[in-house]
């Protein structure tokens, strides 16, 4: 979508009230841009299709090791990251199929050896059952390496009979990974440590001496990388750590830890000072005041807003703040 990029660029310029409110005006912005054509279809069409194909296979490459058809993915700022959300989005494409590729956390890359580009990736098998190829040289690849040769060739598209995998990851995952890179990893200075703590919450190496610790570590990334701020009442300054040195802040998970483990992520994670910590904190606030707190972190932390949206399924962010009240622990 290269071609849009100019025109979705002066976005970041709008005060947005919240991240759902952002993506209505970028695909407003999108659909008055293609002429409103895509606008009256639902569901993966024809003409999403040919979008797809020439976003992603005309510009990009089969994988013949990972099972995917990759192309590098170009971005100057946070807004042209998210895209790849917006594109999956529009075109009606299974989230749990789709895979960014980043890099940035690659001992290759980090040390300087190879600097290769992000990707956008899509399941290839996902891809030649149901986008189909309009490359054939490209389809010669997929049908050699992954030895699939019951095919059917429609208007000059070439579709394979694969068995797709039942899933991929989860719907929340694509999204959730995009959020975290945006938010923790874009365009950040990150020290050794923080890149070895970073693989390990992401589940890059697992091994045994690490999964014990691994929760714990997540926090620990968190208060490494997160600026020394209350997200509440804006301030940087509380008492002196003596063991960091900085600023003391307390960790809270904005979907309660108390709801299940899977909370216990970074991407629910925000800064507090003490005093506005036990403000949210059931019965020691108004619900009034709470409610008030939780969407002033919505509005100060887009991706707090997007991860906890997704999670629990609700767009409206009073609606959403709300919800989040009621599971406060």
């Amino acid at each position: 979508m290269p071609e849009y990029g100019g025109e979705i660029r002066h976005l970041r310029r709008w005060n947005l009230d919240s991240l759902g409110v952002f993506f209505r005006q970028v695909k407003a912005e999108i659909l008055d841009t293609l002429g409103g054509e895509i606008r009256q279809y639902s569901g993966l069409t024809e003409e999403k299709k040919d979008f797809v194909r020439g976003f992603v296979e005309i510009r990009g490459s089969v994988d013949t090791t990972a099972k995917l058809i990759a192309q590098d993915y170009f971005y100057n700022s946070k807004i042209e990251i998210k895209k790849a959300q917006l594109l999956t989005d529009m075109m009606n494409l299974p989230i749990r199929f789709a895979n960014f590729n980043p890099r940035n956390l690659q001992p290759q890359y980090v040390n300087g050896e190879n600097k290769r580009n992000t990707q956008f990736r899509i399941h290839a098998f996902y891809y030649a059952k149901n986008i189909g190829f309009i490359n054939d040289y490209k389809a010669k690849i997929f049908e050699t390496v992954y030895h699939f040769h019951r095919k059917k060739v429609e208007n000059l598209i070439t579709y394979y009979d694969v068995e797709i995998p039942k899933s991929r990851n989860d719907d929340v995952s694509f999204i959730k990974y995009l959020n975290f890179f945006t938010n923790n990893i874009y365009d950040k200075e990150l020290t050794s440590t923080a890149i070895k703590e970073l693989r390990i919450s992401l589940g890059f190496d697992t091994n045994e001496s690490t999964k014990t610790s691994r929760n714990a570590s997540i926090i620990e990334l968190y208060r490494l990388i997160s600026e020394d701020k209350c997200a509440i009442c804006d301030t940087t300054k509380t008492f002196e750590n003596k063991k960091t040195g900085r600023q003391h802040f307390e960790i809270h998970h904005m979907i309660s830890y108390n709801n299940g483990n899977e909370y216990d992520n970074i991407a629910n994670l925000v800064k507090l000072c003490p005093t506005c910590h036990d403000s949210l904190k059931r019965n020691h606030a108004s619900k009034p005041a709470q409610v008030k707190s939780i969407l002033k972190i919505f509005h100060e932390h887009s991706e707090i807003y997007e991860f906890t949206s997704s999670y629990l399924g609700i767009e409206n962010i009073n609606n959403l703040a709300d919800k989040i009240w009621s599971m406060l622990g």
